[in-house]
């Protein structure tokens, strides 16, 4: 129903405080500033500093007021452990990043994301400060949405399945 539409956040609490972490794409874009390839996104292997930047980047904290959203990651990466870290940025990862596509492979090429940029901004006419707000996932959907309506690709065929 509405609640697939409604922007994705992850929350989670450190002792009494609550926060959410959301990586839309100009958090991505901020991490990847910072030197950590967002799409090669490992649990098993995030270092410290990689925390730190990830969570920097996608936190937003319950309440009013304003953070020091670096100080607030400082003091999450020094109060929980590693798997708990690990597995509220994976989460928040799983909701920022496309769905991976079954049966692809890999590719080694890089992905050209302006060319998303530019479909999004100049093709579907939406404002560029909407593609920052939005997650990567979100782009992607509604860019398979409208090329659907106008054409430009084929609906996926549904799959319907019964379980006996």
């Amino acid at each position: 129903m509405f609640i697939e539409i409604e922007r994705k956040y992850v929350p989670f609490t450190v002792g009494e405080a609550g926060f959410f972490l959301r990586f839309d794409n100009r958090a991505l874009l901020n991490i990847e500033k910072e030197g950590f390839d967002v799409l090669a996104f490992d649990k098993e292997t995030l270092t410290v500093k990689a925390a730190k930047s990830f969570l920097k980047h996608g936190l937003s904290c319950w309440g009013k007021g304003e953070h020091d959203l670096a100080a607030v990651a400082d003091k999450i990466i020094k109060a929980c452990d590693a798997a708990q870290i690990q597995g509220v940025i994976a989460a928040a990862m799983l909701t920022a990043l496309p769905e991976p596509i079954i049966g692809a492979k890999p590719s080694k090429e890089k992905t050209d994301f302006s060319r998303l940029f530019f479909f999004f901004c100049d093709i579907m006419g939406k404002p560029e400060s909407l593609f920052w707000e939005l997650t990567l996932r979100e782009v992607l959907q509604r860019w398979d949405a409208y090329a659907i309506f106008h054409g430009y690709k084929e609906a996926p065929v549904e799959v319907r399945r019964y379980d006996d």
